[in-house]
């Protein structure tokens, strides 16, 4: 991660949240088990199909390949 993101995930969810129009405590609650070794978390949202299905639609509008 780049600075300010790499000493801080409360940072990268106020950027994020303003981004994609979420609470920062949500994106904030989905980050940290991404950053951690929790990867089971349940607010993991690698762990959702439906998640991953949504953010590879998204990517792929904006010309992101997987």
């Amino acid at each position: 991660m780049q600075e300010p993101f790499n000493t801080s995930v409360n940072s990268m969810a106020t950027v994020l949240s303003a981004i994609i129009g979420a609470k920062a405590t949500t994106v904030q609650s989905m980050i940290n088990p991404m950053l951690n070794d929790d990867v089971s978390g349940k607010n993991n949202p690698m762990n959702s199909l439906k998640a991953v299905n949504v953010v590879d639609i998204k990517l792929a509008k904006i010309g992101f390949k997987g």
